[in-house]
C-alpha cells in the first residue's frame, strides 16, 4: 500500500485488528502477510517467470514489517534462486555432494541424445534413473553440454 494512502486511511494492520509487536518475529511476520494478503498461491510470481507462487518471501535488506513492500510472492524455483543466488553455490563436481563427475554426465548426455533409455543408462553407469532423469529434463547439470 502507498504511505498517502496509508496515512489516509490508517495502517491496514491496526484496522485488521493486529496488534503491533516491537519485534516481530519470522512466524508473525508470515501470519501477518498471510491474513492481509492472502495466500501466496493467490498470487502470480513476483520473479521473473510469472508461474503461480507458493511463497512470500521478504525482500532482502527489508525489515519485514512493512506486508506491502517488504514482501513479494514467489514461485519455489525463484524463490530458491532469490536466497540462495547461482553465484554463490558450487557447481557439478567442485560440490562436496556431487556423486558425478563432468565426464561422467557428458556421457550420460550424450547416450540419452543417443536414444537410450534412463533405465538402460542407470543400470550401465550405476546411477540411480531419478539422477538420470533430472540430467535429462536439466534440473541438475545444467552446465554441462
Amino acid at each position: 500500500m502507498h504511505y498517502a494512502r496509508w496515512e489516509r486511511h490508517g495502517d491496514p494492520l491496526i484496522l485488521a485488528g493486529v496488534p503491533r509487536v516491537a519485534s516481530p518475529k519470522y512466524f508473525t511476520k508470515h501470519s501477518r502477510i498471510k491474513r492481509i494478503r492472502g495466500s501466496a498461491s493467490q498470487h502470480l510470481c513476483g520473479g521473473c517467470c510469472g508461474s503461480q507462487a507458493r511463497h512470500w518471501a521478504t525482500i532482502h535488506g527489508r525489515d519485514g514489517r512493512d506486508i506491502f513492500l517488504d514482501f513479494v510472492p514467489l514461485c519455489a524455483r525463484c524463490h530458491s534462486r532469490y536466497d540462495w543466488p547461482p553465484e554463490g553455490r558450487t557447481q557439478g563436481s567442485a560440490n562436496g555432494n556431487a556423486k558425478l563427475t563432468e565426464a561422467q554426465v557428458a556421457e550420460i548426455k550424450a547416450a540419452l541424445r543417443a536414444g537410450q533409455t534412463i533405465t538402460s543408462i542407470a543400470r550401465a553407469s550405476g546411477t540411480p534413473a531419478p539422477t538420470i532423469g533430472s540430467i535429462k529434463n536439466g534440473r541438475s547439470w545444467r552446465h554441462v553440454s
